[in-house]
């Protein structure tokens, strides 16, 4: 099993994950103190049962990230996701893709959403979009989660460390790594690859406010480093946002024939 397939193992089984325990340089502060120094495995519970009982969410997050081109140089891209959620089956997720590597140098929009009865995926390459029934529950965490970095509901807390403390936007934080649980039949040579995770953590509101990924899941992936903008738990969300208003000529895509030997998706005609 390659690193690919670990992410793709990951991302199948958060949904069952999430109801278990599963300028970026700061001020270092000691972590020495008077007081007892905090189990970082209840921090990082802390933090997952923060987002798992949210009734609603709305997320702003910005990841860098390193890739290899074709021809072997290294590029960088930046993804701003703008994520809003609640309960039970309503999210809008919509990502700004830029880098050198763009078609054209301009910036790519990807959207997926659900008003609750249709989920659509949207994509600015092809101004083309899909859609199918929404699924009866898609809780806010597992939105949140999913979109940054699914590896996050694959983590084993008992491995968890603080390394430092420090201020992280005028806020006192953890630095912790933890590394994941992996599958009974990843190899040991894979195994030997898996990086830990490195999160940072507000010491008072338990919110997760940066991300370190430095797994390489593919050949072509260097690393992620994504930082949370702004996110406000519990955020009064209108009806309006989740319904997909389809761009100028935007296509939609019908689904394939569900019979085998179905004809492939095709194209409709334009959305005036």
């Amino acid at each position: 099993m390659n690193l690919s397939v670990l992410r793709s193992h990951v991302e199948l089984r958060m949904s069952k994950c999430l109801g278990v325990a599963c300028g970026l340089a700061g001020i270092v502060l000691p972590i020495g103190c008077s007081a007892a120094p905090p189990k970082p495995a209840a921090v990082l519970q802390k933090m997952f049962d923060l987002y798992k009982n949210a009734h609603s969410l709305a997320i702003t997050a910005r990841t860098y990230q390193k890739s290899l081109s074709a021809q072997q140089k290294v590029a960088t891209f930046t993804v701003v996701r703008e994520i809003k959620a609640t309960l039970p089956n309503r999210f809008y997720e919509h990502s700004t893709i830029s880098g050198s590597l763009m078609p054209h140098n301009t910036n790519v929009v990807r959207i997926i959403c659900s008003d609750g009865k249709l989920t659509t995926l949207y994509d600015s390459v092809q101004n083309v979009y899909m859609q199918q029934p929404a699924g009866p529950q898609v809780p806010p965490a597992f939105v949140f989660l999913r979109s940054i970095d699914p590896l996050l509901t694959s983590v084993d807390l008992k491995t968890a460390r603080i390394t430092k403390t420090l201020q992280y936007h005028g806020q006192n934080a953890y630095v912790i790594q933890v590394s994941l649980v992996l599958p009974p039949g990843v190899s040991a040579a894979v195994r030997a690859k898996v990086k830990p995770l490195e999160l940072t953590v507000s010491q008072g509101s338990y919110r997760l406010m940066r991300i370190v990924d430095a797994n390489q899941l593919n050949p072509t992936i260097l690393g992620l480093d994504t930082e949370i903008l702004d996110q406000q738990i519990g955020a009064n969300i209108p009806e309006s946002v989740f319904r997909f208003v389809p761009p100028k000529g935007a296509r939609l895509l019908k689904p394939p024939a569900p019979a085998a030997g179905g004809v492939p998706s095709s194209p409709s005609k334009p959305n005036p």
